[in-house]
């Protein structure tokens, strides 16, 4: 954020002793205990699969971003964040070939491959990402981010998004749920679909509160320097389809 070191170095003004508070901001997962691996659940009753073509998710052009944004009296003092992830995971398959509505997903994000701050991607965001954070409070953001207090990497490496499309009024949407180590919720969003030489392209967004996702958004000072509740979440899948799908 904002004239604040995340790397943890010492610094002699007042706003030091803010910096060690904000680390935790970066996925809205601050605050509270150490992220746990979940127990194990209770088995699902199976789910009728649908019957048309696979499609497998290519990382290489897929892309899930992250807008992160600061609040309170005291937010001049930091940065909005830009979280992105190109190392995505998983399949969709349709209900038939060309028949969007009734698909299932099932995507997977690598947590340690969140890449924090880029330059190129705080310049597509605009004004509100126009400040740029040194590179060594870059790399103690994303140390700090995936560490045992937020995102705990080493125990839960895996953040996972299932779920199934619907059309409603001429409109298709994704409904989800979110499992971030036992923790989450459901999620909408608006989708749209599109193929090309054999992919498929889904792109969407939507903005979910931590709050709904059972975390705490983080807050110092009775508010005075917080993260604001809603992250704004976009993404584009492109998945190719699989031999005999």
């Amino acid at each position: 954020m904002h004239g604040v070191a995340f790397s943890g170095r010492r610094q002699s003004s007042s706003r030091a002793r803010i910096a060690p508070l904000l680390l935790a901001v970066a996925l809205g997962a601050c605050g509270g205990p150490p992220r746990q691996p979940p127990a194990a659940p209770s088995p699902a009753p199976a789910a009728t699969a649908p019957a048309g073509p696979r499609y497998r998710v290519d990382a290489a052009r897929s892309e899930l971003r992250v807008l992160v944004y600061r609040a309170g009296p005291l937010a001049r003092f930091g940065h909005n964040h830009v979280l992105i992830s190109r190392a995505l995971e998983g399949s969709i398959t349709l209900a038939a070939p060309a028949a969007y509505a009734g698909a299932r997903f099932d995507v997977r994000l690598p947590v340690a491959s969140l890449a924090v701050d880029e330059p190129a991607a705080r310049r597509e965001e605009g004004d509100e990402f126009a400040s740029q954070p040194s590179a060594s409070d870059i790399e103690g953001t994303r140390r700090n981010l995936l560490g045992p207090q937020v995102l705990n990497a080493a125990a839960c490496p895996v953040l996972s998004l299932a779920g199934s499309t619907v059309e409603e009024a001429g409109a298709l949407t994704g409904h989800a749920s979110v499992d971030d180590c036992g923790r989450g919720g459901p999620v909408v969003a608006p989708l749209s679909v599109s193929e090309r030489d054999g992919a498929l392209i889904v792109r969407g967004g939507f903005s979910v509160r931590q709050s709904e996702l059972g975390l705490a958004p983080f807050s110092v000072g009775l508010g005075a320097l917080s993260v604001r509740d809603a992250l704004e979440v976009r993404f584009v899948l492109t998945a190719v389809r699989e031999a005999g799908g």
